[in-house]
C-alpha cells in the first residue's frame, strides 16, 4: 500500500500513477493526516465498476434456473413412511 501526503502527490503524481499500475495497489492521498482520496490505475477501478453485488448475482441465479425450481413433485414423499410419527410433546 502506497501512501502520499497531498504536497507529495502534486509533486509525484507521475510517480504515483506508475506504482498504481505496475502494483495493482491503491494508492493513497491525504491531506492533515486523513485519508482524503485514491488513485488506482484504471484496469483497478473497471474491476470494481463490474463488479455485481451478492444480491443481484442471487437474482440472476434464481431468474436462470427459474423453471428448474418450480418442481411440483415433493421429492420426500417416496421416501416418507405413510405411518404416522411418535408423540411428541413440549
Amino acid at each position: 500500500m502506497l501512501a502520499l501526503s497531498l504536497s507529495q502527490a502534486k509533486l509525484h503524481l507521475s510517480q504515483a500513477i506508475a506504482e498504481a499500475e505496475r502494483q495493482h495497489q491503491p494508492v493513497f492521498i491525504s491531506s492533515h493526516g486523513k485519508v482524503k482520496a485514491v488513485l488506482l490505475s484504471i484496469h483497478d477501478y473497471q474491476q470494481t465498476q463490474n463488479q455485481i453485488n451478492f444480491a443481484e448475482r442471487l437474482q440472476a441465479w434464481r431468474d436462470s434456473y427459474a423453471q428448474d425450481l418450480l418442481i411440483d413433485d415433493d421429492i420426500f414423499t417416496q421416501t416418507r413412511s405413510p405411518e404416522q410419527g411418535r408423540d411428541f410433546s413440549w
